[in-house]
């Protein structure tokens, strides 16, 4: 028994349309179909009812902007989790608009990934990027191939022969993923179960939502797995959705 892909979705702002053409042209023979969320925009929304239970990081050193920024990140990914929460049971693919396929050689399917996902998961990271794994920790087995072989060159990124095997290989693994760090949000995978789940838990309280993700997976009954290697990674030539050098957000720049 599986659950299958039923749904896609990238949340772009409506007034950043060449960043939704820009995520179009690198998806475009990834075989996902997809629909465009608008994104909850910062500059326009309210922040009066936010700030109350801001994360006291924001009131001390966050500008208006980056505030501005990470309150409508948190909403965009919030109401498209209620929408999710109303839909048949399976996997549902979350983008936002600065994420990328890695590249790889043969094409590997979402569905095909996600369909020997465990049976328990709640929630999968699809990306690359979490704040332990940019410190380059290896397993033993990848320093081995490292020094055999040394870093190999992989598209715009440097990566482990073990990932570069088994993309050509096909051959993913699922591993529980605990929140010892912080994990960009621009591709991952949920089930309605949760969605709900976890809107109700973030809506009380305002953070960015990594953070808010990585409480949920600490104080909800949830089972929360990264597939590796991973399928996804973040534009870094972009507007980070977490942060940017002047301190503002790419959903309110």
């Amino acid at each position: 028994m599986s659950f299958s892909v039923l749904g896609a979705y990238v949340i772009n702002l409506k007034r950043k349309p060449e960043r939704y053409r820009l995520f179009e042209e690198t998806f475009r023979n990834v075989g996902i179909r997809y629909e465009r969320q608008p994104a909850c925009d910062g500059r326009e929304i309210d922040i009066g009812p936010f700030i109350e239970n801001l994360n006291p990081w924001f009131k001390v050193f966050g500008s208006e902007a980056a505030i501005r920024g990470t309150i409508g990140c948190k909403r965009s990914h919030e109401i498209l989790w209620r929408n999710i929460s109303q839909l048949p049971d399976g996997w549902y693919a979350v983008f936002e608009d600065d994420a990328r396929p890695i590249p790889r050689r043969g094409k590997v399917a979402l569905a095909d990934v996600m369909a020997s996902a465990p049976l328990d998961a709640d929630f999968v990271w699809l990306n690359e990027y979490d704040s332990v794994s940019s410190f380059h920790l290896r397993t033993r087995a990848q320093q081995i191939l490292n020094r055999v072989f040394g870093p190999v060159k992989f598209g715009s990124r440097t990566i482990d022969l073990a990932d570069r095997i088994s993309y050509s290989l096909k051959a993913f693994k699922f591993r529980r993923w605990y929140p010892i760090g912080s994990k960009t949000t621009e591709a991952y995978a949920i089930r309605p179960r949760f969605a709900g789940k976890l809107a109700d838990y973030t809506e009380t309280w305002t953070d960015s939502i990594d953070a808010q993700i990585r409480s949920g997976a600490e104080h909800l009954d949830c089972k929360i797995y990264v597939v590796r290697p991973p399928l996804f990674r973040q534009d870094e030539t972009l507007a980070s959705d977490i942060q940017i050098p002047n301190g503002q957000s790419a959903l309110c720049d």
